[in-house]
């Protein structure tokens, strides 16, 4: 098959297939070829997927953090008595050298009430702090506020399964009214973004992603979340910026590597898209879609890296991780197709057309390769089945200019 055929034929094919993906995600049937912001970063968190991991001493700073805001009263009179105790120390000892009586007792009992008397009456302070918060909390069971209803991670999680059940409205709502009793909440903005995004309200969801950056500049699933939006807007460069924004801040987040590296591809960077994939499987051998678009960037004829071989094995290695996975099964076909082994290009072909039967894209790769390959009723059905799929589509008119001279028995 003529090289330049194919990629031509492939380019028109995937216009095709990224229309299919589009009506399977919304059926939230997909998860690989629509950006997997959704997917494998939230996997340690149950009741809330915003829940930010904390670690080793970050976790110690913020529990002194809270324990000072908290009681800072009794904090301040521990510190001070402590500082004014080793003052009355120090004056003792200097006083001390005078061997005078009076002066010694006088600064002794300045350092025993500075060192004890202070610090006590600091743990006191917090003691009563503590009854205060007790007693406010009681009230608090006793007559509960409407916010308690819309904020914490039991409202992550319902805000989640909003999402994950497609009641994206209710989503909306919910999260809005945490963001009106809580301005700061990073959470509200973010699920409320999650919404907007699987809703396809791209610009709102952009924006709401912006606005919990805003509120905690250090928070990386805002930054992945933003740039899956980046990316399927086509705004490359701000789809691999969020993503090592994302990766600075949680170098465990590798589906930070999926993103950023789809970006590169689609960039014309293979290199480093290969680099992004590779790192990825490092992390995650099980990754199918890693496979996935490493071959995709192994198979690109424009770059550097072409390797159809290559490209192969990892095709044939996300298959085996997802049987059904159309398609890697579409994209094995064109590189066997490359590889001029037609049988095992068009068995693949016809493995993706019997998973997805209503794929317009498939047939037009099938019909063209038969026709390539002389095979003149396949390739006529083929055509004739994507005409049934795509009559009004911008390659329908191609297509019936080739099922003319098919029929006419001209030579393609």
């Amino acid at each position: 098959m003529k090289k330049e055929v194919l990629i031509e034929s492939w380019r028109i094919c995937c216009s095709f297939m990224a229309f299919e993906v589009n009506q399977r995600r919304k059926k939230k049937s997909c998860q690989f070829w629509c950006c997997p912001f959704r997917h494998g970063v939230g996997e340690d968190v149950s009741s809330g997927f915003h829940i930010r991991r904390r670690k080793g001493v970050p976790m110690l700073k913020a529990l002194f953090a809270r324990i000072i805001k908290a009681n800072l009263g009794g904090a301040i009179g521990i510190i001070i008595g402590i500082i004014i105790g080793v003052l009355g120390v120090v004056a003792m000892l200097i006083v001390g050298v005078t061997e005078n009586d009076e002066a010694i007792f006088g600064a002794f009992l300045w350092a025993c009430i500075s060192a004890i008397g202070i610090p006590l009456l600091g743990i006191v302070g917090i003691f009563v702090g503590a009854i205060v918060k007790l007693i406010i909390k009681i009230i608090g069971l006793v007559i509960p506020r409407k916010s308690s209803e819309t904020s914490g991670p039991e409202s992550w999680g319902r805000i989640n399964a909003y999402i994950e059940n497609g009641d994206y409205d209710k989503a909306i709502s919910e999260s809005t009214e945490l963001i009106r009793r809580n301005p700061g909440s990073v959470s509200g903005y973010s699920l409320r973004g999650d919404a907007y995004s699987q809703k396809g309200d791209y610009d709102k969801a952009i924006a709401d992603y912006t606005a919990a950056i805003r509120v905690d500049p250090t928070f990386p699933l805002a930054y992945i979340s933003r740039a899956g939006i980046y990316f399927m807007t086509g705004n490359f460069g701000k789809a691999v910026t969020d993503c090592t924004e994302a990766l600075r801040f949680d170098p465990e987040l590798s589906e930070s590597y999926v993103i950023r590296g789809r970006a590169y591809l689609e960039k014309g960077e293979f290199s480093k898209a290969i680099a992004d994939f590779t790192e990825k499987l490092r992390v995650d051998p099980n990754n199918a879609p890693a496979y996935f678009f490493r071959g995709n960037t192994y198979l690109n004829a424009n770059s550097e890296k072409y390797d159809a071989d290559k490209a192969v094995a990892d095709y044939t290695e996300a298959i085996r991780l997802v049987p059904n996975y159309v398609d890697a099964y579409f994209c094995r076909g064109c590189a066997y197709f490359d590889k001029d082994d037609s049988d095992k290009g068009f068995a693949d072909l016809d493995e993706a057309i019997r998973l997805s039967p209503a794929a317009s894209g498939l047939y037009f790769m099938r019909g063209i390769s038969h026709s390539q390959h002389g095979h003149v009723q396949e390739a006529i059905r083929d055509c004739e089945k994507f005409l049934e799929l795509e009559p009004n589509s911008e390659e329908a008119e191609k297509i019936r200019n080739l099922l003319r001279d098919l029929k006419s028995g001209k030579t393609i």
